[in-house]
């Protein structure tokens, strides 16, 4: 096996799991307390809050078991495929993506957080706003601005990004990217719940709302997280 972190979901029983970091070095495991870390360095589980590059890497990491994207990875490869948008067609000139949402996918029900709707296009287009947008009232959020934005160019690649109905979003580059879809399937442009958001504020990190396989159930600040199957996902039959 090779050096490197190790992210592990141990069973706890009555349908739940703790979520465990490890690194394997120079032959054996050692336990990282990253999730503390990150705690101390103020992000929670809130990507764009972390203050070093290793901790937001280390809260995507994370992250991506609560949230999740327009377009994802398949599982140990990099060939993109559907998401929370089940489809998606390109214009022949390559500049419009318009983006056909999965319907009926809902918001993680948790005991800090009741959702009262289904993702729709007006999250879509909220999330991508918040990062892009200065004027966006909840930008200023953020404690280190938004890294991945920021280091793929988001600002300077994207012309708009619109509601086109509940379920459609189009988003218009202002030159053609033929890596478009796979920098979409990144872990930072994953969807949150802009109504927790709204709710929990800075404290968002320790209120993770997403769509993903998993929901938050316990935080201990100094050792771990323990998350619960999410019983209403999308994705029948997971998480296994």
């Amino acid at each position: 096996m090779q050096d490197g972190t190790l992210l592990a979901a141990v069973d706890l029983g009555s349908n739940s799991f703790r979520l465990e970091i490890g690194r394997f070095e120079h032959g054996h495991i050692q336990r990282v307390e990253y999730l503390k870390e990150t705690v101390r360095q103020g992000g929670g589980l809130d990507e764009e809050r972390n203050l070093s590059l290793e901790a937001m890497q280390r809260g995507w990491d994370c992250l991506a078991r609560f949230a999740e994207r327009l377009a994802d990875f398949a599982p140990g490869t990099t060939d993109v495929e559907p998401a929370l948008a089940e489809r998606w067609d390109i214009s022949p000139d390559g500049l419009e993506y318009t983006f056909h949402l999965r319907p009926g996918v809902k918001f993680h029900t948790t005991d800090y957080f009741k959702p009262t709707r289904t993702l729709n296009a007006d999250d879509v287009v909220w999330s991508f706003q918040r990062q892009l947008d200065p004027n966006h009232p909840w930008h200023k959020l953020s404690l280190v601005g938004y890294p991945y934005f920021e280091s793929m160019g988001f600002k300077d690649l994207l012309k708009s990004v619109e509601k086109v109905d509940d379920l459609t979003v189009k988003i218009t580059l202002k030159q053609p990217f033929s890596a478009f879809i796979n920098i979409l399937a990144h872990p930072a442009t994953a969807m949150i719940s802009p109504a927790a958001l709204k709710k929990y504020g800075k404290e968002i990190g320790f209120h993770p709302v997403g769509t993903g396989p998993y929901q938050l159930e316990t935080w201990n600040q100094t050792d771990f997280v323990k998350v619960s199957k999410f019983a209403n996902y999308w994705q029948k039959g997971l998480p296994k």
